[in-house]
């Protein structure tokens, strides 16, 4: 994805905007999303979008049909949506763009699955991650997402996962303090410390 505009250069009034389209369109098919990663990081820290990031992460709860999500999005003027790979091999995450002028504003939505009381999403590692695994996924504990808690963003309300704290010690680790760029691979304590197998569905 090199072709991901650096939230900096788009302004928080656009970003605000979009979050709350995107909100209300999926909400259009009582859909509804689950701020995580980056955004939630932004928003739980420093009340804004990070100037850094890339794109607005987005976690959708197991019911979701993400065809039907795709196929409302393309609807409703979202451009390249399509599902990406992963190297875990039981579920897909899908991506959406919205071109604004010469930028590219792009949503990564991942959606969340259960075994036992275990939470997992298909995150991508990427190619350059080197620790050699064949099945991989960022781990949370279930009740998280089945007992969702909200939060005032930019004069919107959004869900988000309970228990938001031990959500990013989990995701970041040390996150209550900004830090010079690391990658999140390897900081992320869910990965480290929570390889999980999971049966691929049949």
């Amino acid at each position: 994805m090199s072709d991901l505009t650096g939230f900096s250069s788009i302004g928080e009034e656009i970003l605000a905007t979009e979050l709350k389209k995107f909100r209300d369109v999926l909400k259009e098919i009582d859909v509804d999303i689950i701020l995580c990663y980056g955004v939630l990081l932004g928003a739980i820290r420093e009340n804004r979008f990070l100037p850094w990031d890339k794109d607005i992460d987005i976690f959708l709860l197991p019911h979701v049909n993400l065809e039907k999500v795709k196929k409302h999005l393309q609807e409703n003027g979202y451009d390249g949506v399509s599902f990406g790979a992963s190297e875990v091999p039981f579920g897909k995450f899908l991506w959406a763009k919205r071109y604004i002028d010469d930028k590219i504003l792009v949503f990564e939505l991942q959606q969340v699955h259960y075994k036992d009381d275990i939470a997992f999403t298909n995150k991508y590692l990427g190619k350059s991650y080197n620790k050699k695994v064949k099945k991989a996924a960022t781990v949370y504990p279930k009740s998280m997402f089945e007992n969702l808690d909200t939060i005032e963003f930019y004069g919107g309300k959004y869900f988000i996962p309970s228990d938001v704290k031990e959500y990013l010690t989990m995701t970041y680790y040390k996150w209550e303090e900004p830090e010079e760029y690391v990658d999140w691979r390897y900081h992320t304590k869910s990965l480290q410390e929570g390889w999980v197998e999971i049966e691929e569905k049949k």
